[in-house]
């Protein structure tokens, strides 16, 4: 690292516009080399962004098949369990071409909304 450094500071020159130029394009490499391997990462287990992502999948393609009223969610005089139509959910892989990488997810604010308090976690027997 030392000598690279030393060899494109030689190259370059010592100036400080030179130096910054060199240092901004340098970084802006690295965040995209670091992009493409957070992006390469497949998680095989759900967390709440691709647990959320999973459902709106799955509610869009019923609602495709005609399964879902679109007004107020819910079935139209079927039985949901029984209807033919085939669900497609997408594989990790495809999943993780959708997940968010620098920017947060945005359903983080809901997630207290559907998994309650952590109090809720643990349950007494009688409840």
């Amino acid at each position: 690292g030392i000598a690279s450094g030393v060899c494109l500071s030689r190259a370059v020159g010592m100036s400080v516009q030179s130096v910054l130029g060199v240092y901004v394009v340098l970084q802006v490499a690295e965040i995209f080399c670091m992009y493409h391997e957070i992006r390469a990462v497949e998680f095989k287990v759900l967390n709440f962004e691709r647990l959320v992502l999973l459902v709106e999948f799955f509610v869009a393609q019923r609602r495709e098949n005609g399964d879902l009223n679109v007004t107020n969610g819910s079935s139209e005089d079927k039985d949901i369990y029984s209807t033919p139509a085939k669900v497609y959910l997408p594989n990790p892989q495809q999943l993780a071409l959708k997940e968010k990488i620098f920017v947060p997810p945005a359903h983080l604010a809901r997630r207290a909304i559907c998994f309650g308090s952590l109090s809720r976690s643990k349950l007494s027997p009688d409840e």
